[in-house]
């Protein structure tokens, strides 16, 4: 029974938090590198925590249009807006990139977007908010087109420098989106070591030897989200089980977080109630005739239950 025998410690703690951090010579400044899941496709995500859809030369179009392609190819999708002299840099640096040394080069004007005249005043706004364009870049003499409601481009023959259009000029666009969260990073309590994505501590003292349910109560009083180790997949499980094998731990018995039900042999995670789905028996287990039991990993037996 759980409460007559007692076992080492493995416990589990999930505790995470997120590290937070048009001049070109300016790009060395430290900015956010691109991280896995950064954009949806079709964006290809960009330093600085951006996401773009370039359509190169392959996809020509007015600014109207522009627009209405942007929003077919996500549901928040636009002609690309820029907010701070940062993203303007971010955005510049990727299209030379992309126009010198990518698959795809082309010739100016282009690619478009997000800004737009009001009437005929030369006087330019971000299209999703009508607001003011606080970091401009334009070329030299621009703006100058005689018609009204102009759209803005950005002119690759040179670097990039805005240049204002009829919004009927079929032309590249530049789509962006929001970027995705980055991976969130586990930072582990005192006392515990990060394994996987989850953080661990392992008490293997002869004195740190505890019933089931003290043990429960001492892992609760460890860090906020503590508990007795519970294994939401196999490969979580291997993990483990190799970690305190190539670790210099005392060889014995180490509560994990199930209990049965009743005398069924059918066993739960205690934090959740879930049926456990995977076992690791070692062989001849499970054995015991009495009920409300827990199941240990033993050293002894190949780090099986």
């Amino acid at each position: 029974m759980k409460s007559m025998f007692f076992g080492f410690l493995l416990v589990l703690a999930l505790v995470a938090t997120i590290d937070g951090a048009l001049d070109l010579s300016s790009n060395d400044r430290p900015k956010i590198p691109i991280y896995e899941g950064q954009c949806d496709p079709p964006f290809t995500p960009v330093e600085g925590s951006h996401c773009y859809f370039l359509s190169y030369n392959k996809m020509k179009s007015d600014w109207l249009g522009a627009q209405l392609v942007c929003s077919w190819l996500h549901p928040v999708g636009r002609l690309a807006e820029f907010e701070t002299a940062e993203e303007l840099v971010d955005a510049t640096v990727f299209l030379i990139s992309e126009n010198q040394n990518g698959v795809y080069p082309w010739a100016g004007p282009g690619p478009w977007i997000g800004a737009i005249e009001l009437g005929d005043s030369n006087e330019f706004v971000w299209a999703s908010s009508n607001s003011p364009i606080e970091v401009p870049n334009w070329s030299p003499s621009r703006p100058n087109s005689p018609t009204h409601g102009d759209g803005v481009a950005l002119d690759a023959s040179n670097n990039f420098e805005w240049i204002d259009l009829s919004n009927g000029t079929e032309i590249p666009i530049l789509c962006e989106i929001p970027s995705n969260p980055p991976p969130v990073e586990l930072t582990c309590p005192d006392g515990f070591f990060s394994l996987g994505e989850s953080c661990y501590a392992v008490f293997d003292d002869e004195a740190n030897k505890l019933s089931w349910d003290e043990a429960q109560t001492f892992c609760g009083a460890l860090a906020s989200g503590g508990r007795l180790v519970e294994f939401e997949t196999t490969d979580e499980l291997e993990l483990v089980k190799n970690y305190l094998f190539e670790s210099d731990y005392y060889c014995g018995n180490y509560w994990i977080g199930a209990q049965e039900f009743g005398s069924t042999n059918i066993y739960s995670w205690a934090s959740s109630g879930q049926v456990i789905v995977f076992y690791d028996w070692a062989q001849s287990e499970p054995n015991e005739d009495t009920s409300g039991n827990a199941i240990d990993l033993n050293c002894g037996n190949n780090g099986n239950t």
